[in-house]
């Protein structure tokens, strides 16, 4: 994805990655829009070559046991999710351990990479995406 729409998926609450892998938070980017083109926001001291290259979005995600355990060990190196976010090969998911009976999250997560999205219907169910996941580069 281009600057612009990293600064879009900002604008939305998503954390993006520039090239150079530096996460930056909304709060950080501060993303103000003037017109539906163009972006104002902080530069939050990104380098020429970030603000030129190619950034990539980072899901933060629930995941409950004994799924998070699976993909922490790395036993498990897929996830099946509700399609309601542009999951894309090459962005991150932030997978947030989190305990359903009492709603809180744990404090532990774990950084994948998605390496490959399978969102065809004569495979995954309608509405659904299955996406691999790999350590970060």
């Amino acid at each position: 994805m281009t600057i612009l729409e990293a600064a879009q998926a900002s604008a939305q609450g998503f954390t993006v990655t520039s090239n150079a892998g530096r996460r930056y938070t909304p709060d950080q980017l501060d993303v103000k829009w003037v017109g539906a083109h163009y972006a104002s926001m902080n530069n939050a001291g990104m380098t020429e070559a970030e603000r030129k290259g190619a950034w990539k979005m980072t899901h933060d995600l629930k995941l409950v046991q004994p799924y998070y355990d699976a993909v922490a060990s790395g036993r498990k190196t897929f996830e099946v999710r509700k399609s309601d976010r542009p999951y894309t090969e090459g962005d991150y998911v932030n997978l947030r351990e989190f305990d359903p009976n009492t709603g809180e999250y744990s404090g532990h997560s774990v950084l994948r990479r998605i390496s490959y999205v399978l969102d065809e219907p004569a495979y995954v169910p309608e509405g659904c995406v299955i996406f691999g996941i790999v350590l970060p580069n």
